[in-house]
């Protein structure tokens, strides 16, 4: 595994986070956690394929002891603060809301 697929790993390790920018143009939120559930299901796949056809185990090993848990994490956050904005966008963070 070269410099450049380490970069592409990189580039692809946040792209859950890329989903949030699609909270701007949504309004539904079963459908941002669906896309976003999905990216990281293909990002987690993708990881497993290269570490199956990795050269050696010291790179599998790293795939996922370093991408692996970075996509996770990614998407964790994204659901968090995509989920508090499209909350937001939708008045439930209110104060009479929250009462309730």
């Amino acid at each position: 595994m070269g410099l450049l697929g380490i970069l592409f790993y990189l580039f692809f390790a946040f792209a859950p986070i890329l989903c949030a920018l699609y909270v701007i143009k949504c309004k539904k939120i079963w459908l941002f956690n669906l896309i976003t559930i999905l990216v990281t299901a293909a990002l987690v796949g993708y990881d497993f394929f290269a570490a199956y056809n990795a050269e050696d185990f010291h790179t599998a090993a790293f795939i996922f002891q370093l991408f692996l848990p970075i996509q996770v994490a990614s998407a964790i956050l994204t659901f968090v603060i995509g989920n508090l904005i499209l909350l937001k966008k939708r008045g439930f963070l209110r104060r009479n809301a929250l009462r309730r």
